[in-house]
């Protein structure tokens, strides 16, 4: 429900920008790391979260959750591979 206003929830309210992305990233973490596969790749992991993964977002500032998927696949994924 990608751009669906009506979709959206409230995760919180915090204290500091850091505070609020440090919970967007353990959004996006938690969805990566339960939907790593035995031979997943990064780029088919990135695909399913930005087919299925939550888009969180901070109101004033300019986190891109996609972008840090993209990075945060790659990492995982070399990190599940060892």
């Amino acid at each position: 429900h990608y751009m669906k206003e009506a979709e959206r929830y409230l995760e919180g309210e915090y204290s500091s920008v850091d505070e609020a992305l440090n919970v967007c990233k353990e959004i996006v973490d938690q969805f990566l790391k339960n939907h790593v596969k035995k031979n997943t790749t990064p780029d088919r992991l990135f695909d399913h979260y930005m087919s299925f993964g939550e888009d969180p977002f901070i109101e004033g500032n300019d986190f891109s959750a996609a972008n840090y998927a993209k990075q945060r696949s790659k990492e995982i994924i070399a990190i599940t591979s060892q």
